[in-house]
């Protein structure tokens, strides 16, 4: 159910439950309270997922960071890996539904390629929008903006 509620306060419940389960230590930094509009549980998944591929394509290395920061009227929580990262036009691929970039270690991580196509279309429902920055070998900083 949509609802006002704090954004920032949201990311730390995620991290919170998030970071005993992981094999990475995930950081988070920044935020002030940030007011939105929406469905949390529809918010969380989107940040959850972020995390979570972070995480699943960042094996070997042990952080992820997470930051949130305010604009005048917007928030953006960004997910940062040290992964492998993600080639060059392939970028907005993996937000169709059922694509995943195959590499050799890619197969050996489980899923359908639905997470990234679903948290656009939640994002999209709330006019926030997601998007991804990488670079082979440096990793992957995923982006999600609402409006406030």
């Amino acid at each position: 159910m949509d609802e006002n509620f704090d954004l920032n306060k949201l990311v730390d419940e995620v991290v919170e439950n998030l970071n005993p389960a992981s094999s990475h230590k995930i950081i988070k930094r920044g935020g002030k309270p940030k007011i939105i509009f929406a469905d949390p549980k529809y918010i969380s998944r989107i940040i959850s997922n972020m995390i979570i591929n972070a995480i699943k394509y960042s094996p070997g290395k042990d952080e992820i960071i997470v930051k949130v920061a305010g604009a005048k009227d917007s928030v953006t929580v960004s997910v940062q890996d040290y992964g492998r990262g993600i080639e060059k036009g392939k970028e907005q691929r993996i937000f169709e539904p059922y694509f995943r970039v195959e590499t050799k270690k890619v197969e050996k991580i489980s899923g359908l390629g639905l997470g990234l196509y679903i948290a656009r279309e939640i994002a999209s429902h709330y006019k926030g929008k997601i998007w991804v920055n990488s670079k082979i070998g440096q990793g992957s900083t995923f982006y999600f903006q609402m409006p406030c």
